[in-house]
């Protein structure tokens, strides 16, 4: 949000970088976790089970407010 503000208050002389370089001036001493993305395991149950996860996970996503499962 300061990056945003900060980028919107004079356009044409940006003292503050691009969003990437920013994070890097703010956030140089602060170790980063890599991401891995690997496929979900395949559910070996019949289709009702499978139905109720989606069901009970989209009840939760709702009360959470979430716009998707992290």
């Amino acid at each position: 949000m300061v990056w945003s503000l900060v980028r919107q208050i004079d356009n044409t002389n940006q003292s503050v970088s691009s969003w990437m370089g920013f994070n890097i001036l703010t956030r140089d001493k602060i170790e980063v976790p890599h991401n891995v993305i690997v496929y979900m395991p395949i559910i070996n149950a019949q289709i009702s089970t499978v139905f109720e996860n989606v069901n009970q996970i989209s009840k939760i996503i709702e009360v959470l407010g979430l716009a998707e499962v992290p």
